[in-house]
């Protein structure tokens, strides 16, 4: 997958560099849907973390799916099957 960052350079990201099925951990998983709804602070808060362990946390999921980012991240858990789009949208 080729894009533009945010300075209008490109990027390559490639999805075929995850081997095997990825698993997120509990806690991985809840850190990626809360930083989907709100961002690192918002996750922070909503989890009762820190934002520094949220960050870590994102870094481990970016590594395990291969992501450069944490948008990738996402979108690569979302077609692996690890997280659902409901489970990304806003509680109600």
């Amino acid at each position: 997958m080729v894009g533009k960052d945010a300075r209008g350079g490109t990027l390559q990201w490639d999805a075929e560099r995850i081997r095997g099925p990825v698993t997120l951990t509990p806690a991985e998983r809840a850190v990626l849907i809360a930083y989907a709804r709100g961002g690192t602070v918002g996750a922070a808060t909503s989890l009762g973390l820190s934002p520094y362990t949220v960050r870590g946390h994102l870094a481990r999921v970016r590594r395990k799916l291969g992501a450069t980012n944490t948008t990738q991240a996402l979108i690569a858990a979302l077609r692996a099957g690890e997280v659902t789009l409901d489970e990304l949208a806003e509680p109600q």
